[in-house]
């Protein structure tokens, strides 16, 4: 059966994270009680956040349709195996896919929405069936998709009545330096998921700068100097916090985190950007 040749995946866009960059404002007056409301965001039942990745599919190229094998096809159902890490992912549907060469829908693109139960990467298998112009059925596995750490990033939440990009920016550094203390002193704590630890980047600082800024842009919560602070919300409801202080030939970066199990993950991350 050439039916698992018939279908590939073009592209698989693993960072997906943007907003309007603005730094806070100099000497801001701390708003009060900012960290008690961003908590209780977290915690409300309809907080939900969710990762969304891209993907494409198309009809593939290299394969000649016969009698065997359709040059078009409809209704293909993706469905993605389960994970311990994730939520049951939704089966996603592309309408139509064609092999014609004057056809207008050479590919397709459709956001797969993930419910992460820890912030951790994972691998996916991916199965497409889908039906010829006569009704006929197919089915055929994909390559696997492969979740990396850093899709996991998104920006700090925040509630509703911070409308500016400057009062965002300001209520983000807040927020970051209250729960970096927060789980400065939690740690000791029985039972405290929590830790700090410190990490280093060998090279020069004009190239890991220019890394750090590719890679982490919309998580700059701060930036002085040679300082450099980041703050990562991970679903459901961790956090991941940095200060890079760069120097000519070293970076050291201290992190902060309430969930330990990502640190692994965390020093794969830095040492790949």
């Amino acid at each position: 059966n050439r039916s698992s040749d018939l279908l590939e995946k073009v592209e698989f866009n693993d960072f997906s994270a943007d907003r309007d960059w603005e730094m806070p404002t100099k000497d801001a007056a701390p708003i009060n009680g900012l960290l008690r409301r961003y908590r209780s965001l977290l915690e409300s039942t309809d907080f939900r956040p969710v990762v969304k990745i891209p993907y494409y599919l198309r009809y593939s190229p290299s394969i000649s349709p016969t009698a065997d094998l359709p040059q078009e096809v409809y209704a293909v159902e993706l469905h993605l195996s389960e994970s311990e890490h994730y939520e049951v992912v939704l089966d996603a549907l592309v309408p139509y896919l064609s092999h014609l060469p004057d056809t207008k829908a050479p590919h397709f693109n459709v956001d797969l929405d993930f419910l992460p139960k820890q912030p951790l990467p994972s691998k996916f298998d991916v199965n497409a069936s889908f039906t010829d112009v006569a009704g006929h059925s197919f089915s055929c596995p994909l390559a696997p998709l492969r979740l990396a750490f850093r899709s996991l990033f998104l920006p700090l939440f925040l509630p509703d009545d911070f409308l500016t990009r400057e009062a965002k920016a300001c209520a983000r550094k807040q927020i970051f330096e209250e729960l970096w203390t927060q789980i400065h002193e939690n740690r000791a704590k029985t039972g405290s998921v929590g830790i700090e630890s410190i990490q280093t980047l060998r090279g020069r600082r004009g190239n890991i700068e220019k890394d750090v800024f590719r890679c982490l842009t919309p998580f700059v919560v701060d930036l002085q100097d040679n300082f450099v602070s980041v703050a990562v919300f991970l679903p459901p409801r961790y956090h991941l916090l940095m200060k890079f202080q760069l120097e000519e030939e070293l970076t050291r970066i201290a992190l902060a985190t309430d969930n330990w199990k990502i640190l692994p993950h965390v020093s794969e991350f830095l040492q790949n950007i």
